[in-house]
């Protein structure tokens, strides 16, 4: 399902036990756009991208805190920090 999703500044923590929960997910054709905002999850990618992602200025970790379906997806991180555990983009 396509969306259009704009989060400008704002904390948010996830905890829990699953292996890859995928904290924020969009399907192809969808707009992405992060600015200034800081995810903290214990496992899993915080950001599966099925189409064309922007990120300015975040802070993400996690296990993947970015990851990119061979389906389609393109990743634009502007300054920021992502620590993954396992990879970070």
């Amino acid at each position: 399902m396509a969306v259009n999703i704009k989060i400008t500044a704002g904390e948010y923590v996830f905890t829990t036990t699953a292996p890859h929960p995928g904290v924020f997910q969009a399907g192809r054709n969808s707009n992405v756009e992060f600015t200034c905002v800081t995810v903290n999850t214990t496992s899993g990618p915080i950001f599966e991208v099925h189409s064309p992602a922007t990120f300015t200025d975040c802070t993400f970790t996690s296990d993947y805190p970015i990851y990119v379906y061979n389906t389609g997806g393109e990743v634009t991180a502007d300054g920021g920090t992502y620590t993954g555990t396992k990879a970070a983009i």
